[in-house]
């Protein structure tokens, strides 16, 4: 029986021997030095109809691991002895797909086994709500904060799959409507430098809203230090820190929660949508950023992940955006300590504390949300004195 216990730094490490196999593979090298389970993996990455058939999948790993003992499409019997038994195959299949919840079959598949197979039944009692679904693409919203403040912020939120991002513009600009109906207010745009005493509860109803009934997206951010930047830096400060950002956790994040997924294919697509104004970039430099995260991508997940698109836009168009600007001038608010001695500037601290709070960043220094939490985020903070 699988254990349902697993180490990410061993589906991680499965993931670049993937990579690393498939250039052997490529370059029509000797694969002998990786294992059968590196193999197997392999091949559930490379061709989805092996995750739903153990036949299939072995006669795959046979032509393509031991070709000398496959003739005409056969195997001569006495030579069941010096190749790995299609059982064995079978029960590495389902580690892979229920241990370590890489490259899973369809539901229909899974519940078909689950019929028959004692060993994935741990796999159902111990299913739980994902902030991800995990379909192939994957949308961010990002806007900076802070430029002239302690930190320089880039923050916004992740989303996953082309319909679930369609439905949750949607759903934000109903209750943007419902919500200036309810106070009474004809606020357009979200913006956090707009928020008054005023529109406090409009403002903290938004938010309610995310964690009341649930959003599924990750919140990302990273920060550093505008104190003893160099020049070059300075002036390339929100490519620089995106390209950190994605070749961290957020990146094996895409790439896990892809590779756990019936409903995606061998590689992730990642999609960037920047708020124009606040990035304050031309199209030259635009078109560096994009190159530049494009190849920080390939560096660590080169097979396994690809930038789709890159673009800004206008604030006032993309809700999303607009809730980026609020989570990213919350954290600059809070982390740079600024200044709350008019009333209106109080608001605004109280608004940005209620809404970490609710995210559950309390401290600059945590990086990652609990494993059990219902919100997910992930922080980096990078400083630059000591």
């Amino acid at each position: 029986m699988a254990n349902n216990k697993y180490s990410e730094v061993l589906v991680l490490k499965r993931l670049a021997n993937i990579q690393r196999m498939h250039d052997a593979c490529r370059q029509k090298q000797d694969v002998s030095k990786f294992s059968n389970k590196d193999k197997i993996a392999y091949i559930l990455w490379k061709d989805r109809y092996s995750r739903n058939s153990d036949i299939y999948l072995s006669i795959i790993f046979y032509k393509k691991f031991y070709p000398n003992y496959v003739k005409d499409d056969m195997i001569k019997l006495e030579d069941l002895y010096n190749i790995p038994k299609m059982y064995d195959i079978q029960r590495t299949r389902a580690e892979i797909q229920n241990t370590e919840g890489l490259f899973p079959a369809t539901d229909e598949v899974r519940e078909k086994r689950a019929k028959r197979e004692a060993e994935f039944s741990n796999y159902y009692r111990s299913k739980k709500r994902k902030t991800l679904k995990a379909f192939p693409d994957y949308y961010m919203y990002l806007d900076e904060s802070g430029k002239t403040d302690k930190y320089f912020v880039l923050a916004g939120l992740l989303l996953n799959g082309s319909s679930n991002n369609d439905a949750q513009k949607l759903r934000f600009n109903e209750l943007k409507k419902s919500l200036n109906e309810k106070h009474g207010l004809t606020i357009n745009e979200l913006k956090f430098t707009e928020i008054k005493q005023r529109n406090l509860q409009f403002y903290k109803d938004i938010v309610d809203n995310i964690f009341n009934e649930g959003i599924p997206a990750v919140f990302v951010s990273i920060l550093v230090e505008n104190k003893g930047l160099k020049q070059k830096t300075e002036k390339n400060k929100a490519r620089e820190l995106l390209e950190i950002l994605l070749k961290g956790d957020l990146a094996s994040l895409i790439v896990r929660s892809t590779c756990s997924s019936p409903h995606a294919s061998n590689k992730a697509k990642v999609n960037i949508t920047v708020d124009k104004d606040g990035c304050g970039y031309d199209a030259v430099e635009r078109e560096k950023m994009r190159q530049g995260i494009e190849d920080e991508l390939k560096k660590s997940y080169k097979y396994l992940i690809q930038l789709q698109t890159f673009s800004d836009v206008d604030s006032k168009d993309d809700i999303l955006v607009q809730l980026a600007d609020l989570y990213a001038s919350s954290i600059n608010n809070v982390f740079s300590k600024l200044p709350d001695e008019s009333e209106t500037a109080k608001v605004k601290k109280e608004f940005a504390i209620y809404f970490l709070e609710k995210v559950g960043l309390t401290k600059i220094t945590k990086e990652i949300s609990k494993s059990d939490s219902k919100i997910k985020f992930i922080n980096k903070v990078i400083f630059t004195t000591k």
